[in-house]
């Protein structure tokens, strides 16, 4: 995120929201970072796949850890593995 201009304010969450938020152009955009483990907990993942989209409709994608699940997150929203996460977000913010 650091070598794209003009986002600011990358954080961090270890809460409900998002793994990672950040600026760009006035809107905040989420990543939530996946490695498998929340597949197993069903309504918890659907929880987090509505508030995503009630926060972040349109802003948001899911960065899978493990390239072999992408698969079963894609069918969940937008997601990308680590090898086309830049490219991926340049996409969403319309660079």
């Amino acid at each position: 995120l650091d070598k794209i201009p003009s986002v600011e304010k990358v954080i961090e969450h270890e809460t409900k929201d998002a793994d990672i938020t950040f600026r760009y152009k006035d809107k905040t955009y989420a990543i939530e970072v996946e490695t498998g483990s929340l597949l197993r907990k069903k309504i918890q993942l659907r929880n987090k796949i509505k508030s995503l989209n009630r926060m972040y409709k349109g802003r948001w994608l899911i960065l899978v850890s493990n390239r072999n699940l992408l698969s079963k997150y894609q069918k969940l929203g937008p997601a990308v593995d680590r090898k086309r996460v830049h490219k991926k977000i340049m996409k969403m913010l319309e660079i």
